[in-house]
């Protein structure tokens, strides 16, 4: 079965993915499947580039059966080997939300599966060289995959898209469940 990317509503505007997955993880044929516990996490990371080191405490809320908004802040420190060299300093927070689905790796089982969101986030840089200040931002759509472990281990990659070009970010954190 294939399920189209872009469907058509009554008012002829595109209905993205991300509400096709929640329309189905909210019907009745979901309703009996595990909900995403509420949770808490930090991860740690990095964008292989500036930032070198990355710090997101971040927190999920479900919102029907394995859909939930995941919402957070990666800090950003360190600037590459070429900025220490030439004496730049770095720093950066990109506050994120996105809308996910968690998909367990066993039915009966949900203390492990992926998980995959869609969102926004709006990023606001420091860059600093010498007596040389300067900020710049930049709005990018945010996409997230990964996988939980034990309940508790997360393993994720981050792929942002904004007009100023492509970013990526792999962390790996801790998570805790409420309820669980």
């Amino acid at each position: 079965m294939t399920v189209p990317i872009l469907v058509r509503s009554s008012s002829h505007r595109r209905i993205p993915l991300i509400i096709l997955l929640i329309l189905i993880a909210g019907s009745p044929a979901a309703a009996d499947e595990p909900t995403m516990p509420f949770t808490i996490g930090v991860n740690v990371g990095s964008c292989f580039v500036t930032p070198a080191l990355t710090l997101s405490p971040s927190i999920s809320i479900p919102l029907v059966a394995v859909v939930y908004l995941d919402a957070g802040c990666d800090f950003g420190f360190l600037s590459n080997a070429a900025d220490y060299i030439n004496k730049l300093s770095y720093n950066s927070y990109y506050p994120y939300g996105r809308i996910s689905v968690f998909i367990p790796f066993d039915y009966y089982d949900d203390e492990s599966g992926f998980h995959l969101g869609l969102g926004y986030g709006h990023m606001i840089a420091h860059y600093k060289f010498g007596g040389y200040d300067k900020y710049t931002t930049a709005s990018a759509f945010d996409m997230a995959m990964g996988c939980l472990i034990i309940s508790a281990i997360d393993i994720s990659y981050s792929l942002r898209i904004s007009a100023k070009g492509v970013s990526h970010k792999l962390s790996i954190g801790f998570v805790y469940k409420f309820g669980s």
